[in-house]
């Protein structure tokens, strides 16, 4: 009896040993499909965010630099010939030849800031409109001549009709013509025989 008692106690005992790590088993916690599911939600959710707050701060940027340039004196200007049919070329033209040379800089920044097409027609007008000392004006100031380097530009890039190329040669023919007269006067005057003798004998008189 004894004997029966203490292997019944011995399998009470590794029973009990057996039991416990089971406990701990299933005492410990675990996520189920639906926390695991909620977990990748708030995970999206907040990535989700971070992107939205990264895009409207770029929708922020986008939105100010617009605004900053819709106030622009040359987005002004050409907002006064705009209209429902789209930017009169021909009468911005005529506004920017009362502009220069005096303000050239604003020429300049009207042509950077319009569309290539609309800059490419407002080129052609403003130079079959512009008289040739009109161009040399232009050509004396470093800003105008950027001004009509631009125009130019414009004029031959891509597929280039004879009009087009007329002018953009008579602008470049009068650019030339400027530099180098400017070139000229700065130069120092070397005395040639004949002012050698005007002021000897300008001297001896």
């Amino acid at each position: 009896m004894h004997f029966r008692k203490s292997v019944r106690t011995a399998i009470s005992k590794k029973t009990a040993r057996c039991a416990a790590p089971l406990n701990k088993i299933q005492k410990r916690p675990f996520i189920t499909q639906t926390e695991n599911s909620d977990y990748q939600s708030t995970k999206i959710h907040q990535q989700s965010s971070s992107l939205n707050i990264l895009e409207a701060s770029k929708a922020s940027k986008l939105n100010l630099q617009l605004k900053e340039k819709s106030s622009s004196p040359a987005q002004k200007l050409i907002d006064k010939h705009s209209g429902l049919l789209g930017l009169d070329e021909e009468a911005l033209a005529d506004d920017l030849l009362s502009q220069t040379p005096a303000n050239s800089a604003l020429a300049l920044a009207v042509l950077k800031t319009l569309s290539s097409v609309d800059r490419d027609d407002v080129s052609e007008y403003f130079m079959e409109k512009a008289s040739d000392e009109k161009i040399r004006s232009i050509a004396r100031d470093a800003v105008g001549r950027r001004f009509l380097a631009l125009a130019v530009g414009e004029l031959t890039d891509g597929v280039t009709f004879s009009g087009e190329r007329k002018q953009a040669d008579r602008v470049v023919k009068l650019s030339s013509q400027v530099k180098q007269a400017s070139k000229e006067s700065a130069e120092p005057k070397v005395a040639t025989p004949t002012d050698i003798v005007e002021i000897f004998t300008f001297t001896e008189g």
